[in-house]
């Protein structure tokens, strides 16, 4: 009861967000992107990964969207995840001019759909103007290639397109609920397996797949079904 009682004191809940949000300001770096390990080079995926679970922690409620503290680390991590966003744009732009092929073909890499993703729960801070054309276009080619994509990504892809009030969303979501399985023993459930990639973890993706069928499919059933 007293370890409780200490669980849920304010007094330290409050010291221990103000201690993480410290750590947070210190290990980012002066681009607005955060390593993997502190005094380390800044990574992309790194940068994203924190930022979805601030964006999570937003969603729950769990943090304030205004919170001051917290304001100039995500506009700045944001904006490095815009300039970094620019500049893969610009090398396939690059590479497609030097060594052929069409910008319409299927160019959606998992970071950049990972980016797409972690930017829904920051509507609130206006993206770079620079960024535009690259969000733009891996925007498009989220709606027109998700089919082709690994489940992790698709389930991404539906939730970009959902909380862009996109109705392409609906066919994700029925796509997905087609390749499920379900049994009463482990409810309902995907087999793809697993992989080495972030993008290919099995309790992620299903742990994604029960965000995209609460809100996009507002379906309780389902969703508790997933949870078994």
């Amino acid at each position: 009861k007293r370890n409780i009682a200490v669980l849920f004191d304010l007094n330290k809940l409050a010291d221990d967000r103000n201690v993480a949000i410290q750590k947070l300001a210190e290990r980012q770096m002066s681009n607005g992107g955060f390593p993997w390990l502190a005094g380390g080079r800044d990574n992309v995926y790194t940068t994203q990964n924190i930022m979805e679970n601030l964006g999570h922690l937003y969603h729950l409620g769990a943090i304030e969207i205004n919170d001051a503290a917290l304001t100039n680390i995500v506009s700045n991590a944001l904006k490095y995840m815009d300039d970094e966003l620019v500049i893969r744009y610009q090398k396939l732009k690059e590479n497609t001019n030097k060594y052929g092929g069409n910008m319409d073909d299927d160019h959606l890499d998992d970071l950049s759909v990972h980016y797409l993703y972690v930017k829904t729960f920051f509507k609130h801070v206006n993206a770079t103007p620079a960024s535009t054309e690259a969000r733009t276009y891996y925007y498009g080619q989220a709606q027109k290639y998700w089919l082709k994509r690994g489940l992790y990504t698709q389930a991404m892809i539906g939730l970009i397109l959902h909380r862009n009030d996109d109705k392409i969303a609906n066919n994700v979501v029925k796509s997905l609920r087609e390749k499920s399985f379900s049994s009463d023993e482990m409810g309902i459930y995907w087999n793809e397996g697993n992989g080495f990639y972030w993008h290919q973890l099995p309790i992620e993706r299903h742990a994604l797949m029960i965000e995209l069928f609460s809100e996009a499919a507002n379906n309780k059933d389902e969703a508790d079904k997933m949870k078994v």
